[in-house]
């Protein structure tokens, strides 16, 4: 999920994507990363370059079924392309985060400061209320 109250995106785009039949099928949410594949987008390979969902297939949220009876497959998330801030609760909770904290991607679409390869944000704060941790993009 994304805090809205944290959000500064006017720099950034939203792209619609194709998720791929894996990504629908297991669920994600808004603030995990996600990257391109042959069968369209779908969890990163940890390290990779990465783009985070500003969509959800969250019960209440979902974007892709609903609309009729079976889920819609051809039905387009959104990734944020440019620059953001913003706070997410879509991140390794197992880590302790500082402000400035390089942030990398993991295979579950989450993020951690715990990692190497591609730098896709940095922390900008602490934890908030053990929920929340800002970011800006990289």
């Amino acid at each position: 999920m994304i805090k809205l109250t944290e959000r500064f995106d006017q720099y950034a785009y939203s792209v619609a994507v194709k998720p791929s039949e894996h990504l629908l099928d297991v669920g994600f949410e808004e603030g995990q990363w996600v990257a391109p594949g042959a069968n369209g987008y779908d969890f990163p390979t940890a390290g990779a370059k990465a783009f985070m969902l500003i969509s959800s297939k969250r019960t209440g949220r979902d974007q892709f079924s609903g609309k009729a009876s079976a889920p819609d497959t051809s039905a387009p998330a959104q990734v944020y392309v440019g620059s953001f801030a913003l706070a997410t609760d879509q991140f390794d909770t197992n880590e302790t985060y500082a402000a400035g904290d390089a942030l990398y991607v993991k295979a579950d679409g989450k993020l951690t400061n715990n990692g190497s390869g591609v730098v896709v944000a940095y922390a900008t704060g602490i934890v908030q209320g053990n929920k929340f941790l800002p970011i800006v993009s990289a």
